[in-house]
């Protein structure tokens, strides 16, 4: 058997007769925008949803590409899991305003799931700048990064690469830009950012010697 989880569209995308017809085991457009705007309705409420799939394999091989048995999956169903912000989490955004900083979130969440969040911490408002999609990044422009770089707060299902391109666009428009995370996904980030903060006792070595080979060099520099 194969499993597979992720984010629900693009679990679906894996799934049989996902669009277009209605099969035994698959979907048709009808499930699959029902599955969809059931995972909005989640995310809306703070949930970081998942997806899950499998498929049977029809041989014991061992040395076929994961993007190939990915393929033609099962839906089963999806998931919500609460991961609610650290209390003390609110007041260290506020003290970041307060010193003239301005944070941002970046995160591989859901867009509604990273509003609900960015809410409650407050680092975004109803009616601010709207939650920018690492779908959407792709399809910017340099310029067009740098100009929109200036005012969004939150980014959303953003893949690892254009972590770097966010923070080398706010570099490119004079601001220091300091980067936390804790996973080996960040660690590029890190270390292109002008300071790297390595987050959490449980972070990866990876970012941890990413961020402190960063700060150093800034201590050695100063």
């Amino acid at each position: 058997l194969i499993f597979s989880k992720g984010a629900p569209e693009r679990i679906l995308n894996q799934c049989i007769n996902s669009m277009d017809s209605m099969g035994p085991s698959g979907l048709g457009a009808f499930e699959k925008n029902k599955v969809i705007g059931g995972a909005d309705v989640l995310a809306s409420q703070g949930y970081r949803v998942l997806g899950f799939a499998f498929a049977r394999m029809k041989n014991d091989s061992t040395e076929i590409e994961i993007k190939i048995l990915e393929n033609n999956l099962t839906f089963v169903g999806m998931v919500g899991l609460i991961d609610p912000p650290r209390k003390e989490a609110s007041e260290a955004i506020s003290l970041c305003f307060k010193a003239g900083i301005r944070p941002v979130m970046i995160t591989g969440y859901h867009p509604e799931t990273a509003k609900s969040i960015a809410r409650k911490l407050g680092l975004w408002i109803e009616g601010s700048s709207e939650v920018v999609t690492g779908a959407q990044l792709s399809q910017m422009t340099e310029e067009e990064l740098r100009t929109r770089a200036a005012e969004v707060a939150v980014y959303a299902r953003v893949a690892p690469e254009q972590k770097i391109q966010i923070v080398q666009a706010l570099q490119e428009m004079g601001e220091i830009v300091a980067m936390t995370g804790d996973g080996v996904n960040d660690a590029p980030a890190l270390k292109r950012a002008d300071v790297g903060v390595a987050m959490g006792k449980g972070g990866t070595d990876v970012a941890r010697k990413a961020a402190t080979g960063k700060v150093w060099h800034l201590l050695y520099l100063h």
